[in-house]
C-alpha cells in the first residue's frame, strides 16, 4: 500500500469520526464529556484537512468516501455501547497508523501521524474514563 492509499484510508476514518463524535456529543447528557467529544471532533476535522493536504502534496486524488463507523455506532441502543464501540474502532485506527512504513514518509508526515496517533489514544482514554474503566 502506498502512503497515499494509507492517507486516504485514514481520511475516510477521520471523516466518519467527525460525524460520530458530533452525534455522540449531542447525545451526551454530561457537559464535560460533551466538551471533550466536541474538542475531539474539532481535532478530527483538522486531521481531515491535513490528510487531504498530504494526499494532494503527493499528487494524489482524494475521494469522498466515509467509513461506516458513524452509521454502525448510531445503530447501537445506548450511549455506553456507542462509546465502547468508538474505543474499539480507535484501536483499529492506531493499527492503521502503525502500518504505514516510516521510511516512506517525510518529516512533516511523520510528525503529523505521531500527533494523530496521540489524538486517538486520548480518545481511547476518554472512552475508558466515561465507561468507568480508568481515571
Amino acid at each position: 500500500m502506498t502512503p497515499i492509499e494509507h492517507f486516504q484510508k485514514l481520511l475516510e476514518a477521520e471523516r466518519a469520526r467527525v460525524i460520530c463524535l458530533e452525534q455522540l456529543a449531542f447525545l451526551s447528557p454530561n457537559k464535560d464529556v460533551n466538551r471533550m467529544l466536541s474538542s475531539f471532533r474539532n481535532d478530527a476535522s483538522t486531521a481531515c484537512e491535513m490528510l487531504h493536504s498530504l494526499i494532494l502534496q503527493r499528487n494524489g486524488t482524494t475521494t469522498a468516501e466515509v467509513t461506516a463507523l458513524a452509521e454502525e455506532i448510531m445503530d447501537l441502543s445506548s450511549l455506553e455501547e456507542m462509546i465502547g464501540f468508538l474505543a474499539k474502532d480507535e484501536q483499529n485506527v492506531l493499527r492503521q497508523i502503525e502500518e504505514i512504513p516510516p521510511e516512506e514518509l517525510n518529516e512533516a508526515e511523520t510528525e503529523f501521524l505521531k500527533n494523530l496517533w496521540h489524538q486517538h489514544n486520548r480518545i481511547i482514554d476518554m472512552c475508558k474514563r466515561v465507561l468507568g474503566g480508568g481515571r
